[in-house]
């Protein structure tokens, strides 16, 4: 038995120098100058401290929740840690974990997304908090809520989707969209990357319909899907086909074929009389064929060409088809007739020929009640 000599004489004494979570055989004997008298009966004690700090390795935000992962003080102070207390503002205010408990990681829940918390912990026992942990900022996050489409505008094998942005966006900025043309069955993430209004859908068939939805995508993930908004792309039409042009006075006569409308009901016609430089367009607006174009100077050759028009424009124009408006001769002018041996013969001077040669004349002897042909 070893005895060490108090540095005072006065209650309570300090026994110094021990090793914390150690259990000691206390005695005490007093001493004067006579020397040391009887000792007191044995008690034990054992020294403890607050723990030292736990070290904090990583923090990982959720829904309205951080996840706190970190190793246990290597120092527990000489007595078992019984909880932990966490802080979320950088250690001036702490809480206690409820219900108690020393496993790990420790979850804080009740939190606001998108608030960045600095985070620490530290761990307790018999005699106290011991030293926090180092501090890791994070925030609590989810995914964003569902976006709105609020058109779908088509094009030429392509759908352009304007939308308003989620009203949450989980915590997180959003940084892209993902969008699905087949009612949410399969999502194609936009390429590249940005959330902006509005996005372009490409290489798609026209004249098919399809169901369109997108979701905001932010660090946590996809969110919910909008609702589906159907979109049909659309070109415009083919080239029609000019089946025949007839002559009218002053006027052609179009016979046509349409082709194919591209995704978007064809609702009109435009004509061309100088080989496709200038367009006119059908008034009013028909695509029942024949087209019929007046204005036209009788016995001037007209190259025409015909292109239908849809919601994405006018087509591709047919191959030109010439054709000259034209009407009936005026009348001609007998400047003489001549008898002959049972005939008669006729001076004549044409008149006009309404755009078209005169080929031949008719004669009548009774005042025009009957007709015939020269050369008959």
């Amino acid at each position: 038995t070893s005895w060490t000599t108090a540095s005072s004489a006065t209650s309570p004494v300090l026994v110094a120098g021990l090793t914390n979570g150690s259990t000691y055989s206390i005695k005490l004997r007093s001493y004067n100058v006579r020397g040391a008298g009887t000792a007191s009966t044995a008690v034990s004690g054992t020294p403890i401290w607050t723990p030292a700090g736990p070290s904090l390795s990583s923090v990982q935000g959720s829904n309205q929740t951080l996840t706190l992962y970190f190793s246990p003080p290597v120092d527990t102070g000489g007595s078992a840690i019984t909880n932990y207390e966490y802080s979320t503002d950088g250690g001036s205010t702490w809480t206690t974990r409820s219900p108690v408990s020393t496993d790990r990681p420790l979850v804080i829940t009740g939190l606001t997304n998108g608030t960045a918390y600095n985070t620490a912990v530290r761990a307790v026992n018999a005699k106290g908090a011991g030293t926090s942990s180092n501090t890791i900022g994070a925030k609590p996050a989810t995914v964003p809520g569902a976006p709105s489409i609020t058109s779908v505008t088509a094009s030429h094998t392509s759908l352009s989707v304007n939308f308003s942005a989620p009203a949450s966006d989980g915590g997180e900025a959003v940084s892209n969209y993902e969008y699905s043309i087949d009612n949410g069955q399969t999502w194609t993430a936009r390429n590249p990357a940005t959330p902006a209004s509005p996005l372009l859908i490409t290489g798609l068939n026209n004249a098919t319909d399809y169901t369109v939805k997108l979701r905001a995508v932010n660090v946590r993930g996809a969110g919910p899907e909008s609702t589906g908004t159907v979109g049909r792309p659309a070109g415009a039409p083919a080239a029609p086909v000019i089946a025949g042009v007839a002559s009218t006075d002053g006027g052609l006569s179009v016979s046509f074929v349409l082709g194919s409308d591209n995704g978007a009901a064809i609702t009109n016609i435009e004509h061309s009389t100088d080989n496709g430089l200038t367009w006119t367009t059908r008034s009013p607006a028909s695509v029942t064929s024949p087209l019929d174009i007046s204005g036209l100077t009788n016995g001037t050759a007209y190259p025409v060409r015909i292109r239908a028009v849809n919601a994405q424009g006018s087509g591709t124009a047919s191959t030109a088809s010439t054709a000259t408006p034209a009407t009936v001769p005026t009348a001609p002018t007998i400047d003489s007739v001549s008898p002959q041996d049972g005939s008669l013969l006729v001076a004549v001077s044409g008149g006009t020929d309404g755009g078209a040669a005169v080929t031949t004349y008719e004669y009548s002897s009774d005042g025009g009640t009957t007709w015939t042909a020269t050369g008959s």
